[in-house]
């Protein structure tokens, strides 16, 4: 089930923990209804597999990664996740600061056996993909390297012609409507499946 956290924070596991890290993109800022968002729609898709799944999203519009790894080590250590996937970049003016809040979120993971996923946050071709846009993605695909974690370009994925012309994807630059969240989730569905094997 979708719970909140004080429900499931000392609580006997019941399926698969996901946590879901990021910002406005990632709470589904844009999308009609939270049923719409990317993140429900996966989780659906995921309990649809057969497997009992709880899935967990701590986005905060309008945050950074360093505030989002404060609010990880204070509040949500105690859902003890099994995958953690985080959706960064478009929030964080300094790549250095990124980089830190990164190696400290995968070192965290790494050493508690916790698997994570790194999604390179996303936004409409537009926009210009800014210098700062493409350094955070850069550090993110280090961090890739450095920890051995896949790291999936939602970006790339959103702006390939064949997906941007199917149907209106964009709220705004960065927040996706309910189609737009849609095409995400079954995009992304299929690559967080695969780390669900026991």
């Amino acid at each position: 089930a979708i719970a909140d956290v004080e429900s499931l924070i000392g609580q006997k596991k019941r399926g698969y923990r996901i946590l879901f890290i990021g910002t406005s993109q990632t709470l589904g800022v844009g999308a009609a209804r939270l049923t719409d968002t990317f993140f429900v729609r996966v989780h659906d898709s995921l309990v649809r597999s057969g497997r009992p799944i709880e899935s967990l999203n701590i986005a905060v519009a309008g945050s950074d990664s360093a505030a989002l790894l404060e609010d990880y080590l204070r509040d949500y250590a105690g859902f003890r996740p099994d995958l953690v996937i985080i959706n960064l970049s478009s929030n964080d003016p300094d790549p250095k600061k990124l980089r830190a809040s990164l190696t400290m979120f995968l070192t965290i993971n790494r050493a508690q056996g916790i698997r994570t996923i790194l999604l390179k946050e996303a936004h409409s071709n537009e926009k210009r993909y800014s210098e700062r846009f493409a350094a955070n993605h850069k550090i993110m695909d280090e961090m890739s390297d450095r920890f051995g974690v896949p790291v999936l370009d939602l970006h790339a994925f959103l702006n390939r012609p064949e997906i941007f012309r199917t149907g209106y994807l964009w709220w705004d630059f960065v927040h996706l409507t309910s189609y737009g969240q849609a095409v995400v989730a079954q995009w992304l569905y299929p690559q967080i499946a695969v780390y669900l094997a026991p």
